[in-house]
C-alpha cells in the first residue's frame, strides 16, 4: 500500500543521519523526516542537548511526508550498503518504511517508525 517513494544519495543520507546522531536522545535516537518534492530535511530536538537540522536533496513522488525513526536502525541497514542510491517507500506516517536498492530487487528492509 505505499504510494510515496523517495529515491536518496545513499552517502548523503549516511552522512546526514550521522551529523543529526550527534545531537539526537541518547534514549530514543529519533529523528524527523520530512520529505517534500526536492527535499528531505533532518530535525532532532532533545531537551537536555538543544536541536539540529539539515537537509538534503531527494527525489520524492506522493504527497508530503513527515515521519519519525531511530537514527540507530536507518544507519545499520544503510551502512551495510555499497549502492550510490536506495529508494524508500511510505504508505502513512505510522506504517513501515521499505528500504530497498533499485538495482537489486532481491533486496529489502523493513524499518517501523517512531512517534513525532
Amino acid at each position: 500500500d505505499n504510494d510515496r517513494f523517495a529515491v536518496v544519495d545513499r552517502p548523503s543520507l549516511v552522512s546526514a543521519l550521522r551529523r543529526m546522531s550527534v545531537v539526537a536522545s541518547d534514549q530514543t535516537h529519533r529523528v524527523k523526516l520530512s520529505f517534500n518534492t526536492a527535499l528531505l530535511k533532518f530535525t532532532v530536538q532533545t531537551p537536555d542537548v538543544g536541536e539540529g537540522q539539515d537537509e538534503i536533496p531527494v527525489q520524492y513522488t506522493g504527497d508530503s511526508l513527515d515521519i519519525g525513526f531511530n537514527i540507530t536502525y536507518l544507519l545499520d541497514v544503510l551502512q551495510n550498503l555499497t549502492t550510490e542510491r536506495v529508494q524508500l517507500a511510505f504508505g502513512v506516517a505510522n506504517s513501515s518504511a521499505l528500504v530497498t536498492v533499485p538495482e537489486r530487487e532481491d533486496y529489502k528492509y523493513v524499518v517501523m517508525p517512531m512517534r513525532i
